[in-house]
């Protein structure tokens, strides 16, 4: 799920990712300046998150990695299992 520019509420993101990962993630790229966090005065306690303008210069070249990751997964894939293969003297 990507961060949007209104934000993103931890309890959906927290969905898709395990709990301790996503604290951490999150947890770094707010030290790098690359989002911010804001609690939200609701019951219960809310999150949201949102990218800072640094962040925000990053979401072309993070797509263009997306893309690039997408075009070529199978080569990846197939990469893998050879390694793995010859790692595990098959």
């Amino acid at each position: 799920m990507a961060l949007r520019d209104e934000g993103a509420r931890e309890w959906v993101v927290r969905a898709y990712l395990d709990r301790p990962w996503l604290t951490q993630t999150l947890r770094r790229l707010e030290r790098n300046g690359l989002i911010q966090r804001r609690v939200l005065a609701t019951s219960p306690l809310g999150v949201e998150y949102s990218l800072t303008h640094l962040g925000e210069s990053f979401r072309e070249p993070f797509t263009r990695l997306y893309d690039w990751t997408v075009e070529h997964s199978d080569e990846v894939l197939a990469a893998q299992h050879e390694y793995d293969a010859r790692s595990s003297g098959q």
